[in-house]
């Protein structure tokens, strides 16, 4: 495997430089962690997602069991972020579920760049991208990288967005309108904006209140008007499909035409 090395982010080069992973399976985070001089134990956290305590130079992550075994492999990268980022001696952090959620990395604070730590930590481009083998970010191709990297289908979708050579963007909706949204930096964001609501028409919109969790729809074109706002938006062909996750709430990655 080549790799530019001048490329690399911190958590790729964690990964790359000093532990030589080459496959998505080597990527131990109990044993990076154990490494690093952090011990990971994994006990109910009441009002928060993990915590980081730091004394004498090491480190206990203690992780919520009560979330998704892929929401603690996401949390154990974040509080790895802050050790090797953020420490400053001895104290205790705790992360809510806010400050811990791939959503988290456009916004300039210490947790959107430990979440972005962690996402490069599990998704690391330079083992996703010779994954992705020119493939659309497509939920199906999401779900697939999401089994093969041991990563939540956010924080693989987000991936699969961010390294898109055209405009693509992710979206989760539930019934009460639009949750949260990440665009890559090719979308035109001063030109569209993703609407609130599932557009009534728009096959998202029954799987929204009829599908089961894991359901999806075909990677289809829709009118640019069901998703987004902007001028001449009813003009455009928008490449959608949506995935069904737990409860009333649905995932979208919009692309656009290059």
């Amino acid at each position: 495997m080549q790799i530019d090395t001048t490329r690399l982010s911190q958590a790729e080069a964690l990964l790359w430089k000093r532990f030589g992973i080459t496959r998505p399976d080597e990527i131990d985070l109990d044993a990076i962690a154990h490494d690093l001089g952090l011990t990971v134990r994994r006990r109910l956290l009441n009002g928060a997602d993990a915590r980081l305590v730091a004394v004498d130079g090491r480190g206990i992550v203690t992780v919520n069991n009560q979330t998704h075994p892929k929401r603690q492999r996401f949390s154990i990268g974040h509080e790895i972020g802050h050790w090797l980022r953020d420490r400053e001696g001895e104290g205790l952090t705790a992360c809510s579920k806010s400050d811990v959620s791939p959503a988290n990395q456009k916004a300039k604070s210490v947790e959107a760049d430990a979440n972005v730590f962690s996402s490069d930590l599990i998704l690391p481009p330079y083992l996703v991208g010779p994954a992705i083998r020119n493939r659309p970010p497509t939920i199906d191709l999401v779900l697939d990288l999401s089994v093969l990297f041991d990563a939540s289908i956010p924080a693989t979708a987000i991936r699969a967005v961010r390294m898109a050579p055209g405009p693509a963007a992710v979206v989760v909706h539930t019934m009460s309108g639009k949750k949260w949204w990440f665009e890559n930096l090719a979308w035109p964001i001063n030109d569209y904006r993703i609407v609130q609501d599932v557009h009534h028409d728009s096959p998202t919109m029954d799987l929204l209140y009829r599908g089961s969790p894991r359901d999806k729809t075909r990677d289809q074109k829709e009118r640019g008007d069901r998703w987004l706002t902007g001028k001449d938006a009813h003009r455009l062909d928008v490449q959608v499909q949506s995935v069904k996750r737990q409860g009333d709430t649905v995932l979208t990655i919009l692309r656009l035409p290059r």
